[in-house]
């Protein structure tokens, strides 16, 4: 098991990292989207490591850095706590437990799952079959909510 550190990540996935830097101490992705910007959405490119079980994404707007981290993987863990194919129902205490902070009611998102955020940690819960199939970190932000505070 290896645990996540929320606005941060795990090594070799560090937030705030270039492109560049994640290619070098964490190799090659197994598949990389590279996503323009549309409407509202911002140009991203998204990285994904198969063997790993982690979504790396990239957002033109923060200069390429990377800004959000998906842990699809059962052996990723947010303190000790097993996230990955925990059922939705045991959601609200494993947040108290962690002091995430509040969990905002779930958003439906495209091909029938549900998101669950703590907007205050930075960290969503991607549900899907009635158990929680992925986690992703965010960056910290400053009071203002806009300014990102990127790890050093």
């Amino acid at each position: 098991m290896s645990s996540i550190q929320i606005h941060l990540g795990h090594t070799p996935f560090t937030l705030g990292s270039s492109r560049e830097q994640l290619r070098a101490s964490a190799g090659t992705p197994d598949s990389l989207e590279t996503l323009p910007a549309e409407g509202e959405q911002e140009s991203m490119e998204y990285w994904y490591y198969a063997e790993q079980g982690v979504g790396a994404s990239f957002f033109e707007a923060d200069g390429w850095r990377l800004g959000e981290l998906e842990f699809s993987d059962g052996r990723w863990t947010l303190g000790e706590e097993a996230v990955v194919g925990c059922p939705v129902d045991r959601l609200p205490g494993l947040v108290k437990g962690l002091k995430l902070g509040r969990l905002k009611g779930a958003q439906a998102v495209e091909g029938g799952g549900r998101c669950h955020e703590c907007p205050d940690a930075g960290v969503a819960f991607w549900e899907a079959g009635g158990v929680i199939a992925s986690f992703s970190i965010f960056p910290a932000y400053e009071d203002d909510g806009e300014t990102v505070r990127w790890p050093e």
